[in-house]
């Protein structure tokens, strides 16, 4: 514990985020660049794409949408570090 500094967060009451998801994305961001991270997870759905674009599932939209959102995250978890 000596090599933490405790942050205080403030989180909306209808936030879905606890101490432990935080300690998890903190833990997650300490082995993976996010920027590395999204880079990655794009050129897998661009392959996907590429070779499976007459077969995509019926929620295929829903499933984009969900990526381009968490894309979003990553770009934003790419912010300054200390």
């Amino acid at each position: 514990m000596d090599n933490y500094k405790i942050l205080n967060i403030n989180l909306p009451i209808s936030s879905k985020l606890n101490s432990e998801t935080i300690l998890h994305l903190d833990e997650m961001f300490a082995y993976i660049d996010p920027q590395r991270l999204r880079q990655h997870l794009q050129t897998l759905l661009f392959s996907y794409l590429t070779h499976e674009h007459e077969f995509l599932p019926e929620d295929f939209s829903d499933m984009a949408m969900d990526l381009q959102f968490l894309f979003e995250f990553l770009d934003g978890a790419q912010g300054k570090r200390e």
